[in-house]
C-alpha cells in the first residue's frame, strides 16, 4: 500500500486495485487503470459472449486514461463543469475507438465492454459510467451506490414491473441497455460531489455485485484491515459464492494530510 500523492492542499489518497479471473470463465475480460498523477481510475468489463471482450476493456481503459492524461487543462485551473465535460467527452472518444475497432476486424465484430471512471478535482470527484460495472461510496459506515446500472433489469426494477427478489432469477437480467462499443455513440451518465476524510469509493465489476449483497460488501468494507486485504477478503468472498464471472475491484481512501 502506498500513500498517493496529494490530491489537494489537504487530502491524500490510498489507493489498491485488484482483478480475477474468478472460478469459472478462462480468461479475465476486465481491466482497470490509472493515470500517472493517481487522480483517475477507471474499471472496464469486456461482454460476456461477445469476441474479444478483453480487447474491448483493455483498449477502452488505454484510450480513457490517455484522454485524461494529455488533457492538462483539467488540472486545477479549471471549472467543475469543465471537468465533467472532459470526462464525458473521454469515454464517448474511447467508445468510438473500440467501434470502429470492431467495424474493421471481423474477429473484433460485436466486441464491448462497461466502464465506470473516476476523477478527483480540487474538492470535488468527478465520477461516469456506461453499463452495469459501478460506484460505491462508504461514509460514516454507510454504503451508497453512486451509480445507476444501465441494464434492462434495472429500468424493470425502477418502474416496478419485476421485485428486487424476482430479479435475482430474471432470465435477461444481464441484458445492457447501454455499452462501449456497440454503436458509433454512446450517453454516458456523469455526475459529481464533494469528498471529504475518511471517505472510501469502490469501483468494481458485476462479477463482485452478483456474488455479493449490498449489506456483505458493506460489512467488508467496514473491516478495520487495510485497502489490499479489505480487497483480497471482497474477492475470496465472491470465489467462495461461485465465481461464476470475473471479479475487479478499485478501492480508494480519502485521507486527510497530518
Amino acid at each position: 500500500m502506498e500513500k498517493q500523492p496529494h490530491i489537494n492542499d489537504k487530502f491524500i489518497l490510498e489507493s489498491y486495485g485488484l482483478t480475477d479471473v474468478g472460478c469459472v470463465r478462462k480468461s479475465n475480460e476486465d481491466a482497470w487503470g490509472q493515470t500517472n498523477d493517481s487522480r483517475f481510475f477507471s474499471l472496464a468489463d469486456g461482454m460476456g459472449g461477445r469476441k474479444a471482450g478483453d480487447i474491448a476493456a483493455k483498449q477502452t481503459i488505454s484510450t480513457v486514461c490517455s484522454c485524461i492524461e494529455k488533457d492538462k487543462e483539467m488540472v486545477e485551473k479549471v471549472s467543475l463543469p469543465f471537468v465533467c465535460d472532459c470526462l464525458n467527452k473521454a469515454i464517448q472518444r474511447a467508445n468510438r475507438t473500440v467501434y470502429n475497432m470492431s467495424k474493421s476486424n471481423e474477429q473484433f465484430l460485436g466486441m464491448g465492454c462497461t466502464i465506470c471512471c473516476l476523477y478527483f478535482h480540487k474538492d470535488h470527484l468527478i465520477y461516469g459510467h456506461v453499463g452495469d460495472s459501478r460506484i460505491y461510496l462508504l461514509r460514516n459506515q454507510q454504503l451508497k451506490l453512486l451509480t445507476q446500472d444501465d441494464s434492462l433489469i434495472a429500468e424493470l426494477l425502477e418502474v416496478g414491473v419485476v421485485s428486487e427478489e424476482e430479479a435475482k432469477t430474471f432470465p435477461l437480467r444481464h441484458v445492457l441497455t447501454k455499452c462501449i462499443g456497440t454503436s458509433p455513440l454512446v450517453d454516458p451518465t456523469v455526475n459529481a460531489l464533494t469528498f471529504q476524510a475518511d471517505d472510501l469509493f469502490i469501483l468494481c465489476s458485476d462479477g463482485l455485485t452478483n456474488a455479493l449483497s449490498h449489506e456483505i460488501i458493506e460489512k467488508f468494507l467496514n473491516q478495520n484491515y487495510s485497502l489490499e486485504q479489505i480487497a483480497n477478503n471482497l474477492v475470496e468472498a465472491a470465489k467462495q459464492r461461485g465465481g461464476y464471472d470475473n471479479i475487479t475491484v478499485i478501492l480508494l481512501r480519502v485521507l486527510k494530510d497530518e
